[in-house]
């Protein structure tokens, strides 16, 4: 049951003593729940190895999670989802990653190539344990870096564009002449326009840098794995918005 509630049922602690103190079984306490599930997970190898002894050859997807600050190591073959190594560790740096390479190794799992992102850590331990083998950057990190890279860019253009807009303002406010105004309108007229262009292309390049990064998760908000048929659905709502958004703009225009 303590099993079934905290694994299956994704329970905390505190629900899976409660639940089972409803139904009156042993060792419901919290604290008795937390030492078993303790010695359990202490039981389990951190390192999957082949029942017949062979050496297996797989894509190695690895990169870190995080328990509070606590840095996770996990290896996980992306076919079929097995966990290949997890491992707590003190940190994630070079010497971390060789280590956990070398684990996989010494129990007869070979890497045909990496899949990570583009941590320090992970790519100098991928350098030093197996620099014969290729790493690739995972397609959601290298469109994300590069993609956000660009709309910082495109953020201090238009505010870059806003604070030219307002300086030029201020200077036709201080016109004194009717040219002197005039020249300083149509300067005006130009900077403004350009501060809106600049503000609209970072603004809908915004929208679509959050759109794609929301198609690319594998999971829902609840955490469940997305079928094809969900992710093609948000697809399609995503361009109807951005449609409506195009429309709107011009209209405002």
């Amino acid at each position: 049951m303590m099993l079934s509630l905290r694994l299956e049922g994704r329970s905390s602690i505190g629900a899976i003593s409660t639940i089972m103190n409803r139904f009156e079984l042993e060792l419901s306490s919290t604290g008795s729940i937390s030492q078993i599930l303790s010695r359990i997970g202490g039981l389990l190898p951190m390192t999957i190895s082949p029942e017949d002894g062979a050496t297996q050859y797989l894509v190695f997807a690895s990169d870190e999670i995080f328990s509070k600050t606590t840095p996770i190591l996990v290896t996980v073959d992306p076919c079929s989802s097995t966990i290949l190594r997890i491992e707590l560790a003190d940190s994630r740096k070079a010497e971390d990653w060789k280590n956990h390479f070398e684990c996989l190794f010494d129990n007869g799992v070979e890497a045909i190539y990496l899949v990570s992102d583009e941590g320090m850590g992970i790519r100098a331990g991928h350098a030093e344990a197996m620099s014969d083998v290729v790493r690739q950057s995972d397609t959601y990190h290298a469109i994300a870096h590069q993609l956000g890279n660009w709309m910082d860019r495109l953020e201090k253009a238009a505010y870059k564009a806003i604070d030219i807009e307002d300086a030029c303002e201020k200077k036709l406010d201080s016109a004194k002449s009717d040219q002197a105004q005039e020249e300083r309108l149509a300067e005006y007229e130009n900077v403004a326009e350009a501060a809106e262009k600049a503000v609209t292309l970072y603004d809908n390049f915004s929208y679509l840098y959050r759109c794609l990064l929301g198609e690319l998760n594998v999971f829902d908000n609840n955490g469940n794995l997305r079928s094809r048929q969900q992710a093609e659905r948000a697809h399609s709502q995503n361009v109807d918005i951005l449609h409506k958004r195009s429309k709107l703009s011009n209209i405002m225009r």
